[in-house]
């Protein structure tokens, strides 16, 4: 008759020994894309005349009433200068984050977006203009 050999370590009388699961590699997880240079998106919610310079240049500029509805996103190496005639109407997400209103509807607001610009951690009460 046949003699039975011990089980191995950790594995009981009678029971079959399993594989050890294969550990295959996991993709790595991508990391969020890197936006290049300034990124501003614009929704408006009501019609604002706009003034945007991208880079300084006046290549590309836009001058023109944006109409409730529109939504676009505008690129620049280095700033996109902005200057809303109704900034309550828009809403502006820089670089991916969005931003609080830049000001109130029928306020005339003008500001300049870099690469390095955050969304200011102040609330509707806060604004010293």
């Amino acid at each position: 008759p046949p003699v039975e050999q011990p089980p191995p370590p950790g594995v009981n009388a009678g029971e079959v020994p399993q594989e050890p699961p294969s550990q295959e590699p996991q993709p790595p997880v991508a990391p969020e894309p890197q936006i290049e240079g300034v990124e501003v998106r614009l929704k408006v919610s009501d019609n604002c005349w706009t003034e945007m310079t991208i880079d300084g240049s006046s290549d590309f500029s836009i001058y023109e009433t944006l109409r409730a509805g529109y939504d676009e996103v505008f690129h620049g190496d280095e700033e996109i200068r902005l200057r809303l005639g109704n900034a309550g109407a828009v809403e502006v997400t820089v670089n991916g984050k969005t931003w609080p209103p830049l000001g109130k509807p029928g306020e005339v607001v003008t500001v300049t977006f870099t690469p390095a610009s955050v969304p200011p951690e102040t609330t509707e009460g806060d604004r010293n203009d």
